[in-house]
This record gives C-alpha cells, sequence and structure tokens, in this order.
C-alpha cells in the first residue's frame, strides 16, 4: 500500500475513533493492527486477479483443483478421488471449493456456530481453542493446528456446530469445501457418488458413536475416521472397487526400469497378480497411505478382560484347539473385523461364538486403539488397526474346566461358577499326557529341544483351574492370569514353560454344555 494512500486511512480511521469515545487501551491495538496489516503482504486470491475473468470454466476448474490439490491429497478420500477421477475432481473444485486467506489474529470460527464448510490449512498456523463453557471439557485445552490439517471436516458428512475457536496464528492459506457444493458435484456421477456417500455413512456412524467412555468429536477430530480404518467398514464391493485401484498404482510403482539388463517380466508380474486375486476374492485391502504409496491395511478387535475383585488378573487365551490339535500362545482373546462391521458389531460376534459362556457377564468399560506397520515379503507395507476393549468379569465363570491334576474326566463335566481362586476338589496325583489320547495330536518336541517332565509345572499351575470354551469344531483354552505371569508366557522365555503346562492338561471335554449360553 502507498505511503499516502495509508497514511489517510489512518487519519480518516483516528478520527471515527475519536467521534466514538473509544477508550484509549482499545484504540491503540486498533491502530497498531491496522498499521501492521498495511504493510504486511497479503496474498493474491482469486479476486484479486481479474485476467481469470477470461479463462473458460473447464480450465478455471483445472486450476483452481491444481492450486488445492496438494493439501487435498492429505485426506485419503480425496487423494483416492483424484487417481479414481480427476474430471469429477475438476467439477468439484467449480462448485465447492473456495480458496481463503487469512491474516494473524483473524478468527476462522466460534463456538456454536453452524457451519456448512469443512477447512484445509494449506499454508500458515491456527491455534484452536476448547473452554468448558462452550465444549465438553473439563479444563480450557489449546491445539497448534499445523500445515495440512482439517477442521469440521464433519460438516461435509452431518449438520455440524463448532464446538470451539480457531485463531489465526500465523497468515495461512485455506481451502474452503461446501458441503452444498459437493452434493452438487455428485450430480450426475453414480461411481463416484456411491464411494463418497459409503464414506459419509461410516463418518456419520463415528461421530454420533463418538460418547463416553470414549472421546467427543471436536473440530479437529472425530474418533475412528482414519481413512484406513472407515474404508475397513466399507462394503464390500466398494473396498473392491478402492483397493483395485490402489493395486493399479502399485504396478505402476514396481514396473521394472528400462536397463540393459534382461528383465523377467513374468516373474515381476506375479507378486501384483497375486493381490490382485486376493483383492477380488476380498482376502485383501489396499489404500493409498498419505504419502500416497499403496499400502495392505487389517483390522483386529482384542478384548482385555480384567476380574472385577482382582484387577491385576487378566482372563486369557492360553491354547487353541482345532482338528484335534492343540497349539500354545498367550494371547489376549480376539477377533478379526469382517465385512463392514463395527467395533461393537465384532465384538457381538465374538461374545456369541468363541467367547459364548461370557455373554452377559462381560462389562465394557473403554475402548483404545493401537495401529502398527510391517512389511510383508513382497515388500508391500501393512498396516494393522487393533481396537483394544477394556471389559470386566467376574471372578466366577460358568464353563467346562479342568487342571493339571483335574483333568476332564467326562465329556459333560461342567463346573458351574468356578471361582478364581479355587474350583472343586482336587484329584490327588498329576495328569500324564503322554500316551496321548486317541485322535489327538499334540504338539511334537523338536530334536533340539530339551525333553521335560509334566513334574517340572510349577504346583500353583497344576491347581490353576483352566476353561475350555467351544466354538464348532474348534475351541480354546482359558485362565486366569496375574500380569507378571501373562507378560512371562508372552515372552519368547515363558513359551516354552506354557507349552508344558499345556500339554499337561489333557484333551477337551467333548461338548460345550448348552446351559452356559447367555444373552447379550
Amino acid at each position: 500500500m502507498a505511503t499516502k494512500d495509508r497514511s489517510q486511512k489512518v487519519r480518516i480511521l483516528r478520527q471515527f475513533l475519536r467521534e466514538n469515545a473509544v477508550k484509549r487501551e482499545t484504540a491503540c491495538a486498533v491502530q497498531q493492527q491496522v498499521l501492521e496489516r498495511t504493510r504486511e503482504h497479503k496474498r493474491l486470491t482469486e479476486q484479486n486477479v481479474q485476467a481469470l475473468d477470461l479463462l473458460s470454466m473447464r480450465l478455471l476448474a483445472e486450476l483452481r483443483y491444481e492450486i488445492a490439490r496438494r493439501p487435498m491429497s492429505k485426506h485419503g478420500l480425496f487423494l483416492f478421488l483424484q487417481n479414481y477421477n480427476i474430471k469429477w475432481c475438476h467439477r468439484l473444485a467449480l462448485e465447492a471449493i473456495n480458496l481463503k486467506a487469512l491474516s494473524a489474529q483473524d478468527v476462522l470460527f466460534f463456538p456454536g456456530v453452524r457451519t456448512e464448510s469443512a477447512f484445509c490449512l494449506a499454508e500458515g498456523a491456527l491455534m484452536y481453542l476448547q473452554e468448558p463453557s462452550t465444549s465438553t471439557v473439563a479444563t480450557t485445552t489449546e491445539t497448534l493446528v499445523e500445515k495440512g490439517s482439517w477442521l469440521s471436516e464433519s460438516a461435509l458428512w452431518v449438520q455440524w456446530s463448532h464446538v470451539g475457536t480457531a485463531t489465526v496464528q500465523e497468515a495461512c492459506q485455506l481451502v474452503a469445501i461446501s458441503a452444498a457444493g459437493l452434493q452438487t458435484a455428485l450430480q450426475g456421477h453414480s461411481q463416484v457418488q456411491k464411494i463418497v456417500v459409503a464414506y459419509c455413512k461410516q463418518f456419520h456412524e463415528r461421530v454420533v458413536a463418538a460418547v463416553p467412555p470414549g472421546k467427543y468429536p471436536t473440530d479437529l477430530d472425530v474418533p475412528r475416521t482414519e481413512w484406513e480404518d472407515i474404508v475397513l467398514s466399507m462394503e464390500a464391493e466398494v473396498k473392491m472397487t478402492i483397493s483395485l485401484q490402489a493395486s493399479q498404482l502399485l504396478d505402476l510403482l514396481t514396473t521394472p526400469a528400462a536397463s540393459g539388463a534382461r528383465v523377467n517380466w513374468v516373474a515381476a508380474k506375479r507378486p501384483q497378480e497375486k493381490l490382485r486375486e486376493d483383492i477380488l476374492s476380498g482376502r485383501s485391502i489396499v489404500v493409498l497411505n498419505e504419502r500416497g504409496k499403496p499400502e495392505r491395511i487389517t483390522s483386529k478387535v482384542s478384548v482385555h478382560f480384567a476380574c472385577e475383585d482382582e484387577e491385576d488378573y487378566i482372563f486369557a487365551q492360553i491354547a487353541k484347539w482345532r482338528n484335534g490339535t492343540i497349539v500354545s500362545s498367550c494371547r489376549y482373546p480376539s477377533m478379526k473385523r469382517e465385512g463392514n462391521e463395527q467395533t461393537n458389531d465384532t465384538i457381538r460376534r465374538l461374545l456369541t461364538t468363541k467367547l459364548k459362556p461370557l455373554a452377559g457377564a462381560a462389562r465394557l468399560q473403554y475402548q483404545q486403539q493401537k495401529v502398527t506397520t510391517k512389511v510383508k515379503d513382497d515388500g508391500m507395507e501393512t498396516k494393522y488397526f487393533r481396537t483394544i476393549c477394556h471389559m470386566t468379569l467376574p471372578p466366577s465363570v460358568k464353563a467346562p474346566c479342568c487342571s493339571v491334576q483335574q483333568p476332564f474326566d467326562t465329556p459333560d463335566e461342567l463346573a458351574s461358577g468356578t471361582s478364581l481362586f479355587g474350583g472343586p476338589a482336587v484329584i490327588a496325583g498329576a495328569y500324564c499326557p503322554e500316551p496321548a489320547s486317541p485322535g489327538m495330536a499334540r504338539e511334537t518336541s523338536s530334536p533340539r529341544r530339551k525333553t521335560r517332565s509334566v513334574n517340572e509345572v510349577p504346583q500353583k499351575y497344576k491347581e490353576r483351574m483352566v476353561y475350555f470354551f467351544r466354538d464348532g469344531s474348534a475351541g480354546a483354552w482359558y485362565v486366569w492370569l496375574a500380569r507378571q505371569e501373562f507378560d512371562h508366557f508372552e515372552s519368547p522365555a515363558g513359551q516354552e514353560d506354557l507349552r508344558l503346562w499345556v500339554s499337561a492338561l489333557g484333551p477337551p471335554p467333548m461338548e460345550q454344555e448348552s446351559g452356559v449360553n447367555r444373552d447379550i
């Protein structure tokens, strides 16, 4: 701004402040901010560039999306759509996208205000403030919002009112996306619409489910709305479409470079063909991660049962049985999510199948999610989403039980209400697992493994009652373990001790008595 023009504006401002008897502190703050903003370099917007009026609608849409593309690519859905149908993205830019430039100390939004736009921070920084008087927080919280972050995405998928204040810390540029414009852009694009609607449905369910004992949704975060987590819950057809699109990019990334060396093209294509077969059969789900690279994703729900009377005790699975074979392993009960299941659906399925005797007795306390990433043999990253449900159980469990000193004697033996620290009368003498019962295949000792006797099982484990839960033709052994015992058996050093203990328990009962079933 020219010096003469700036001076004229300041004189008029001072006159306005005097005529309205504005107190000195406020008047000084107003003049200070005006002087600062007249000197700062402001980013140009479309409205400042008259030459853009000469562009065709098609080219203007392409230009607008090109400007918004990089920050929007941080969002899994829009990254997918960019690769899936770039022409639709240009339509979206024309109908729904607007670029906003804000200066330091500007307020993007206030709490309690209804909004129909989501924002993606392309440049700069904001501070997000929540206070007990306007938000569901116990104390005032501040969160720094950095480049690439999204604000109030919920406005695109649900009726949303802000629950905090967003104030500009550094001059910033934002990409604003209108919910109404998004709906307009979807008209006439049935394939894109199917995917966006599937995403919207899953996002909406997570907003509704975001209540205690979990976290309430905010303008910055809605629990479990990561792109990968939402894809895992979509319908099979939509998951397949997303996975096939990501696998096509994998083909481009892994194509052998042209060189003087001879390339075995058949061998080079085998991993991609195998992945495609897994996708079509539903065995694999592939998405593009935030770096734009394909990754395989999978989800599992595990349940951490604590004892109501003894918090230090854990209800753990120590072995599983299938087709007459016993495999020992100390772990929490778990189940893989299937189809478009939500976490609660998977828990319900777990409690009505593998853990049927516990249905009705388990009480949910809270949930948490852990994400780990590993690189498989085929070189592709695999991300594991593990939802941990913390639940409590009474110390008594109504299910068939045994111990080293009291193996299952009859097929219909059932100990009703056997407690954590005791059980029926103990049968004298230890059970000897050799020879194995007819039809029961036991884990054979490795030639390098030192032969150990069942007598080496500590007395406390010989007396410990172990429960067997049958699930059709399979089943598993469960037991109450102190946390330090669980950690020991889970470790490599304790696996041999666990194997010895499990081998001494004998075969499982032939049937699970129907009386242990309970309503959830």
